[in-house]
């Protein structure tokens, strides 16, 4: 499997890995998922809970909305996002590249 963005510039994006994240943890392989994106793997319990909070609330009472809370950290998660795309392109550590 291959990233085109990365294919075509040589730039990983934040997203680059996450492929590979999910194949390995279908395996139950959490170091090597943790190696192909860090920081959504560390993100993903996060993405459980809202997740699972927002079906909640939309069964309940019908809210297809995101409570504010949710705005703010979805804003938390798109900075931090821009952040390790930039960071992870700037020093190529082991730990960042996919």
């Amino acid at each position: 499997m291959f990233c085109p963005l990365h294919r075509f510039t040589g730039i990983y994006c934040p997203g680059c890995g996450v492929t590979r994240m999910f194949l390995h943890m279908l395996k139950w392989e959490f170091k090597e998922a943790f190696s192909s994106n860090c920081l959504l793997f560390c993100l993903l319990p996060f993405f459980t809970v809202g997740y699972i909070r927002h079906t909640y609330r939309y069964i309940r009472f019908g809210k297809k909305g995101l409570s504010k809370t949710e705005n703010i950290f979805c804003w938390i998660v798109v900075i931090l996002l821009l952040i390790f795309g930039f960071v992870r392109n700037l020093f190529p550590l082991d730990i960042l590249v996919p």
